[in-house]
């Protein structure tokens, strides 16, 4: 009888006394798991008002147009002096002492460089002698209007030293161009071993397809690539180009960039508040003849709707996790007092 594996209920062994432990720390572990839970919700409350109220802060004081005008003169720069670059690359290559080389040399030599798309940014190309004497051109249609203002540019060039200096100008008509003339020493610095070549090109066309359209909630803004001395070079707007901004009643953005200030600003245009960010390009401060400026442009209306709708988003957070944190409370007691 005692290997009967059915031994009645009075001898069968009493349970342990260790076997009620687990449940009572099981009950003491649901307790303080729901203690932390209630810590946590006015901790996560306040985080989530902290991070709105800076947020909010950003938007007022550092709205997004600043970094953006910074990164969009960055992107300026890259392109405006790739493309000089490579007009320098073509000009080291025509280097001569007296005599002059003949026109159908130069010719030649820059063909070569135009069939291989090393001036792919350029059309017409001229070379000049450090006298200003015309040697040779290249697409001509395109450079001989501007054939006066070329041979300006290659003697201020000269006289002043240095390797490059550019000018603009507008091309008229039913949608305006502004044309980048660029003059660039061929002989180094030295002007008895070359001259000044020459090339325009198309700015408002080739940057006005990199400047972006600021948007906040369909509110549409404008990007420039500006003259401080108010002449638009490209913008996202094409009705713009060509225009001087400081007669569209954009004069205090103006007087600041005149002053070689950046950052941010508000005008009043037209009855309605913009606010402007502001880039200065500072790499190719020296070799035009005003320093440039990518500025970035949107309505204050759509900034301070930005701003309205950060707070709500956060509220909304802040609104939706007390509920469900209150809800997993309730749950665990509920699992708790259930088993």
């Amino acid at each position: 009888m005692e290997n009967n594996p059915f031994a009645p209920p009075e001898s069968a062994p009493s349970p342990s006394p260790s076997t009620a432990t687990p449940k009572r720390k099981s009950w003491q572990k649901t307790v303080g798991a729901v203690f932390l839970l209630v810590a946590i919700v006015p901790a996560l409350v306040l985080i989530v008002f902290y991070y709105r109220e800076v947020s909010v802060t950003y938007y007022m004081t550092r709205n997004p147009l600043a970094p953006a005008a910074t990164h969009l003169a960055v992107r300026m720069q890259a392109i405006i002096l790739g493309n000089l670059r490579a007009l320098a690359a073509v000009a080291s290559s025509i280097v001569w002492t007296t005599p002059a080389p003949t026109e159908s040399s130069i010719r030649q030599v820059v063909g070569k460089y135009v069939q291989e798309g090393d001036l792919a940014a350029f059309a017409g190309i001229a070379v000049m002698d450090s006298k200003g004497t015309l040697l040779a051109m290249v697409d001509r249609r395109d450079i001989s209007p501007y054939l006066d203002v070329a041979r300006s540019l290659s003697l201020r060039l000269v006289a002043r030293g240095g390797r490059f200096l550019t000018t603009t100008l507008v091309r008229g008509g039913g949608h305006p161009d502004v044309i980048l003339m660029t003059a660039v020493r061929s002989g180094g610095d030295n002007p008895g071993r070359g001259g000044v070549l020459v090339g325009l090109q198309n700015l408002s066309g080739e940057v006005g397809h990199n400047l972006p359209v600021p948007r906040f909630r369909e509110s549409p803004g404008r990007s420039y690539l500006l003259a401080s001395d108010g002449r638009v070079l490209a913008s996202s707007d094409a009705a713009m180009v060509g225009h001087n901004l400081g007669k569209t009643g954009r004069e205090p953005l103006m007087a600041a960039l005149s002053a070689g200030r950046s950052g941010i600003f508000v005008s009043k245009v037209q009855g309605e508040d913009l606010v402007f960010g502001s880039a200065l390009l500072g790499d190719v401060t020296g070799i035009t003849s005003a320093p440039w400026f990518a500025v970035l442009e949107a309505p204050k209306a759509a900034l301070d709707s930005q701003i309205a709708r950060t707070r709500l988003n956060m509220d909304l957070i802040v609104f939706l996790l007390v509920p469900a944190f209150f809800l997993i409370i309730v749950f665990i007691l509920y699992k708790s007092f259930r088993s």
